[in-house]
């Protein structure tokens, strides 16, 4: 994995287990604002930050109007408000790899506009959370919307037994819990996708995360996406890889990933 610093050719945005990269031309400005407490006096040094209390933010995602005749951008978009697992991966002077930063949450519809652009008529989708954590019955008591890929876009047809990421840095605390993205963009039959955890990164030390699993999909005919929480306080270990499990599938293409509670 590279390190330093990269550009914007290297964002791949991800929408529904659709890769919105191939038409998106911006994603705006993507992160979390913190409600501050209101109960502070004049001499307070500083306002405190309401911990679980962060107003997640997308700015609209912004793409060439392409329909298609499979289900693409457009086709989600155009017939009214839905609810879209956004993943957006940033590459570091390449195409995003594991361990790669990537912001990655709940959002629902708020409007779909064309605007005639240079050359293209762009196709505008804006993008809200409910202040306090976007869709409480899937990411209450969660607070942040960044964390790490597992793994990057390609396809597998195996099971994993190699190392994982790390996941740790300054500050992390074990008993956070934390969140499981998924992105599965095509499959020839069902399978599963989820992550295992280990305190050793190598093979044999791996287990599953308990909860940090899809349940059987398919993506044979339409993409699939989805995102599961942990229990806020449940104990994950330091190192994070990806697993599959087939059903009667033999291949799947996906993107997957993680972010701990802080």
């Amino acid at each position: 994995m590279a390190i330093g610093r990269t550009n914007n050719k290297w964002i791949r945005p991800y929408l529904n287990g659709y890769r919105a990269g191939a038409y998106a031309v911006s994603v705006g400005n993507l992160g979390f604002k913190c409600e501050v407490s209101a109960e502070t006096t004049y001499t307070d040094g500083c306002k405190n930050a309401i911990p679980g209390r962060a107003d997640i933010t997308a700015d609209a995602l912004n793409a060439v109007l392409a329909p298609s005749a499979a289900i693409g951008l457009h086709e989600q978009c155009n017939s009214g408000l839905g609810t879209f697992d956004y993943m957006v991966a940033y590459g570091i002077q390449a195409e995003p790899v594991a361990g790669n930063p990537i912001f990655a949450w709940r959002f629902d519809q708020a409007g779909y506009q064309g605007n005639p652009g240079t050359g293209f008529v762009m196709a505008t989708i804006d993008l809200y959370t409910t202040f306090g954590s976007g869709n409480p019955a899937v990411l209450g008591g969660y607070s942040s919307p960044w964390g790490w890929l597992v793994h990057a876009d390609g396809a597998e047809t195996g099971a994993n037994t190699a190392a994982g990421i790390d996941d740790y840095g300054a500050g992390v605390l074990p008993d956070r819990g934390g969140v499981f993205f998924w992105q599965l963009f095509s499959s020839n039959g069902t399978v599963t996708l989820s992550l295992e955890e280990a305190s050793t990164n190598t093979n044999v030390n791996f287990s599953a995360l308990t909860g940090a699993t899809s349940g059987s999909i398919t993506a044979a005919v339409t993409p699939k996406s989805g995102q599961v929480a942990l229990a806020a306080n449940a104990v994950v270990k330091r190192y994070i890889r990806w697993q599959l499990a087939f059903g009667d599938a033999d291949t799947a293409t996906f993107a997957l990933g993680w972010h701990r509670g802080r």
